[in-house]
Parts: structure tokens; sequence; C-alpha cells
């Protein structure tokens, strides 16, 4: 099983550095291991509309089922 703590731990720390795609590609890297919390749904919804990826930040602006 893929770490999933250390990955959320390198997206937070490129979000706080504001390295955007880089705090997304882990968030989405995350998401797709276990559901993430309302916090980091935020963030990935955002940097996803800052690096215009509209359909990503829809996608975690939604519930998770």
């Amino acid at each position: 099983m893929q770490d999933v703590s250390a990955e959320l731990d390198w997206a937070r720390e490129c979000y706080r550095r504001r390295a955007w795609t880089d705090a997304c590609d882990a968030f989405e890297a995350a998401d797709r291991i276990v559901a993430l919390d309302v916090a980091d749904l935020a963030r990935l919804a955002e940097t996803a509309h800052l690096l215009g990826r509209g359909e990503s930040a829809a996608r975690a602006s939604q519930p998770h089922a």
C-alpha cells in the first residue's frame, strides 16, 4: 500500500510554498488512494482552479460518495 500520509504531507507542503502544480498533483494522487478530508479537498479544488483544471476543480468541490 502506498504511503498516503507522506503524499498528503508533501501536498500540504507544496500548497504552503504555492507550488500549485506539485500540490495539485499530490492531492490528486492521494485522493485516488483515500478520500480527502474537507480541508484537503478545498486545497485541491483551489489549486486545480488556479491551474485551469476545471474538471478537477469541479470534482474536488463535490462531496465524495
